[in-house]
């Protein structure tokens, strides 16, 4: 064994199955990478292959290091298509205790994994299961992967239900009574029996034996964004090493010491990212810049998903106060910047800049000089840029050394940073988008790491009239296997929990939608409010009822107004009303950068002695609500839960960007007009003005020529007349 094998083999026996390489918030789980093995007995003890089509499978060794960025093993399966009916399965063996069960619930998005294919039309499929016993089982299968590329290039399969087999994952079969939802899908993937590659319904008119390879199995917290119109503009990927990636992108400035590319374990979209090595000591007015070269990379056209898309990208940041912007140049000089993105986060994170004309998270007109260090006193127009983007000749990342993101600009170093240390910004995954998927929720608190109902004392605490007692619930769950669980009567109008002092405070500025967290109420006639803090400055809830003794979903939307969303209550800690002033978005927005206490209020007008319990799980923050009741009111709320003859339902999702569905039923034939109204009380669309039977009716509303921000739906048929809210963000 020559000695480059003999030291790989020592430096990777830590790297053995399962192994998680976890840079805090970004997380990889190594599930396989084939580096442990020296001999095809000992890939033999650990996998197996089965089926008609199976013929053979072995580890290769490649010391050229030239196949995929795991090391030099990789998984050989041989297979030929001898019957129609079904195929071959590489599994790992499901008796394999150092495998299973494997938990794949940490990690965020999904599983990716190197593929070289055999050319032909077959397919392969990834299939996960869970299995509770014998009889009782999940199969999650993945979409068709094709294996006419011959390269090795990655392929990904996200942890998204999608029942058409397109992009995710899909019930295959259900022994146990699985419902296939993306809250099953969720469960299952924390308990992993059995994984598995098949060969799925080969060609049986072709019996040549087929090769096909695989490599890194790798559980991740990132993938290109799906179910979007996306274009990639680097992903580093297709470069072999850190001179071909330099033929593509250039480093420079006065702070600029080397680029490289990343090739390793924590590259979180991919297996490779871009790093941009710099020392500060020597700097001046400006600092380093890295870029892609012109005229040797042609950036694709833009400007069809520019009116609610946007760039976004995966930023690893050093640790310093200092500043980047990301800016464009299109063939006629015209410079783009985004706004300030801090470098404080060095955890990798997603950063998002839309196409639009703003200064606080869009992009301003830098003028036509190259060398322009401050946005032009013009900001220029959305068509403007949409215009520059059908014609990018760069796209450049500018570090300068600012120590104020405020205008005017300081162009002088930050004095707590001029040293001798290199530092490095690591980027990945950069890609044009026509929307923004969801970013992931943002929990609150579900709950789970509380040992028992003391320890979740320590965070939260009972207060008011009529505080009888606060447990750790683990019986009535909705999420998880913890919930939290509020005992009180209303001697004294009113009881509440607060968890205080978060530190860090929770971030929700960069979600849309708002909060949601899962209620099974007392069927009494009492109400809860969610309040949130930023030091004494407070936000709350409508009242929503406690009627529903069954779980129920709650939002509360990320909009400061009085119905569905927060009102601002002032600065008053003691203060039980609601000020006269309901605040802005801007003020709510500023606020939940940064909440340090949650409250729940329990109010009872009837302030009786009865004795009730209320039990909440499950309280995040989210980008979008899933299937959440808004809070409007209780007499509203507490109605529409209610069979009515004729309804009108909260529309799904809101808030919404573009579309949104509304739904409402009739008892008898009317003639039915659904009309959508601005705040002004004008009509900006009519979508219904026609006789109907009685019956169930979905109605979809597109708002994209609308701006954002509060619209109102009415329905009027026959007698029968209501009206909602919703909520349109850009």
């Amino acid at each position: 064994m020559n000695k480059r094998r003999l030291l790989f083999l020592a430096v990777t026996t830590m790297s053995i199955f399962l192994l998680s390489i976890i840079d805090s918030k970004a997380q990889t789980k190594v599930l396989e990478n084939f580096e442990s093995y020296t001999t095809n007995a000992e890939l033999g003890a650990h996998w197996r292959v089965f089926g008609f089509a199976s013929k053979d499978f072995e580890v290769v060794t490649d010391t050229s290091a030239k196949v995929a960025p795991g090391g030099i093993n990789y998984f050989k399966y041989v297979y030929s298509s001898e019957t129609s009916t079904w195929g071959g399965v590489a599994e790992r063996k499901i008796d394999d205790a150092s495998f299973f069960p494997l938990d794949l619930g940490s990690t965020k998005a999904g599983i990716q994994f190197y593929l070289k294919g055999d050319g032909t039309d077959n397919i392969i499929r990834m299939r996960l299961y869970n299995e509770k016993n014998a009889d009782s089982y999940a199969i999650w299968r993945s979409q068709a992967i094709s294996l006419k590329d011959t390269n090795w290039h990655i392929v990904y399969v996200p942890f998204i239900l999608d029942k058409e087999g397109y992009y995710g994952l899909h019930l295959w079969d259900n022994k146990g009574g699985y419902e296939e939802s993306e809250e099953q899908l969720a469960a299952s993937m924390n308990h992993i029996t059995r994984f598995q590659i098949l060969v799925d319904k080969p060609d049986a008119n072709d019996k040549t034996p087929k090769r096909i390879y695989f490599d890194d199995f790798r559980a991740v917290d990132f993938m290109p964004p799906h179910g979007v119109n996306a274009i990639k503009i680097a992903d580093y990927e297709e470069y072999v090493s850190s001179v071909d990636f330099k033929t593509k992108w250039q480093g420079f400035g006065y702070g600029t010491l080397d680029y490289e590319l990343g090739r390793n374990d924590l590259a979180p979209e991919g297996y490779k990212n871009a790093e941009w090595v710099f020392q500060t000591e020597e700097r001046t007015t400006w600092g380093v810049a890295f870029r892609s070269r012109q005229v040797l990379y042609k950036i694709p056209k833009l400007g069809a998903i520019a009116e609610n898309g946007g760039f976004q990208f995966l930023l690893k940041g050093d640790g310093t106060k200092d500043l980047f912007f990301f800016r464009l140049q299109d063939a006629q000089n015209n410079f783009w910047g985004s706004n300030w993105i801090s470098l404080e986060d060095t955890n990798w994170h997603q950063v998002t800049i839309p196409f639009k004309i703003s200064g606080t998270n869009g992009f301003r007109w830098l003028g036509n000089d190259p060398n322009a260090t401050i946005w032009d006193a013009n900001p220029g127009t959305d068509e403007q840029l949409r215009a520059s983007l059908d014609m990018l000749m760069e796209v450049r990342v500018d570090k300068r050394f600012f120590n104020s993101p405020i205008p005017p600009y300081i162009n002088e170093p930050h004095p707590a940073y001029i040293d001798s240390v290199r530092r490095s910004i690591c980027i990945d995954g950069i890609y044009a988008v026509d929307k923004f998927p969801p970013l992931a929720p943002e929990s609150a608190d579900d709950f789970e790491n509380y040992s028992d109902s003391d320890n979740l004392k320590t965070a939260w605490n009972q207060f008011g009239g009529g505080s009888m007692g606060l447990a750790l619930n683990e019986t009535e769950v909705k999420s998880g296997a913890k919930s939290m669980a509020i005992t009180y009567n209303g001697a004294n109008g009113y009881t509440a929990v607060r968890k205080r002092n978060i530190l860090p405070g929770l971030n929700f500025s960069a979600l849309k939608a708002g909060m949601q967290y899962w209620l099974k109420g007392d069927g009494s006639d009492n109400t809860i409010v969610l309040r949130l803090m930023n030091g004494n400055e407070m936000w709350e809830s409508a009242p929503f009822t406690l009627k529903n003794t069954g779980w129920t979903h709650v939002g509360v939307l990320f909009a400061a107004d009085s119905v569905g969303g927060f009102r601002y209550l002032g600065n008053n800690t003691d203060n039980p009303i609601f000020s006269s002033n309901v605040g802005t978005n801007e003020q709510l927005y500023g606020d939940l950068a940064n909440i340090d206490q949650i409250r729940f209020y329990i109010r009872n007008p009837q302030a009786t002695s009865t004795e009730y319990t209320v039990v909440i799980d499950k309280l995040e923050g989210v980008d979008q609500f899933s299937q959440s009741t808004i809070v409007t009111d209780v007499e509203d709320e507490y109605q529409d839960a209610m069979p009515v003859s004729y309804s009108l339902s909260q529309n799904y999702p809101n808030p919404f960007n573009p579309t949104t569905k509304i739904e409402y039923t009739l008892s008898n034939p009317e003639f039915v007009t659904l009309r959508v109204f601005n705040i002004l009380g004008q009509v900006v669309s009519t979508l219904v003005s026609e006789n109907q039977k009685s019956g169930k009716y979905q109605v979809n509303f597109n708002g994209s020529k609308l701006s954002s921000g509060v619209y109102f739906f009415q329905i009027q048929a026959g007698s029968f007349v209501n009206t909602k809210k919703m909520l349109l963000l850009k």
